[in-house]
């Protein structure tokens, strides 16, 4: 990433369904996508999982990542405004 480059802050709420609430799918997005995630709170239980995450990287990655959750069947929800950092 060149100084020229601006990161975005992403924060979003993911909503897993049942059947996807045992799969690592914030390792394996960062592992393809190398998209940084800061977990801001989490509610698991059997039926359905809600994960808060903060995403940071560049632009076309974060939404890289955000497209990934939801290929998958995650929903994902904007928890606030983004933040850009120069």
């Amino acid at each position: 990433m060149t100084a020229a480059m601006s990161l975005v802050r992403k924060r979003v709420y993911l909503t897993y369904p049942t059947e996807l609430i045992k799969q690592p799918l914030v390792c394996e997005m960062y592992d393809r996508l190398h998209v940084r995630f800061n977990l801001r709170t989490a509610s698991v239980s059997e039926e359905i999982a809600i994960v808060g995450l903060e995403l940071e990287g560049e632009d076309e990655r974060v939404q890289a990542a955000m497209s990934f959750f939801r290929e998958r069947g995650v929903r994902v929800e904007a928890i606030e405004l983004d933040v850009l950092e120069g």
